[in-house]
C-alpha cells in the first residue's frame, strides 16, 4: 500500500518568526507531519501541512495551545 499524503491549509494568527517558533516545537515533534510552513507574507499568515494522516482538528488544537487562532482555510 501506498503511503498518502494530505496537505493541509489553515488561517492562522501567526504573523511573525518569533511566533511561529512559538509553534514549532509542537509541529516538528509531531510524528504524522512530515514539513510545515508558514506564508509570513499573506495575509492570513496561512500554515501549509503535509501529514501523513488528514486530521485538521489536531493541527488546529496544537496551534491553539500554543496561543494562536487557527481555523480551516477553505
Amino acid at each position: 500500500m501506498l503511503n498518502e499524503t494530505h496537505i493541509l491549509l489553515f488561517k492562522t494568527s501567526v504573523t511573525n518568526l518569533t511566533e511561529r517558533e512559538r509553534i514549532q516545537a509542537s509541529l516538528d515533534k509531531h510524528p504524522h507531519i512530515i514539513s510545515w510552513t508558514v506564508d509570513l507574507s499573506d495575509e492570513d499568515f496561512v500554515l501549509r501541512v503535509v501529514a501523513t494522516e488528514s486530521n485538521h482538528q489536531f493541527i488546529i488544537s496544537m496551534v491553539e495551545d500554543c496561543g494562536f487562532h487557527c481555523q480551516i482555510l477553505n
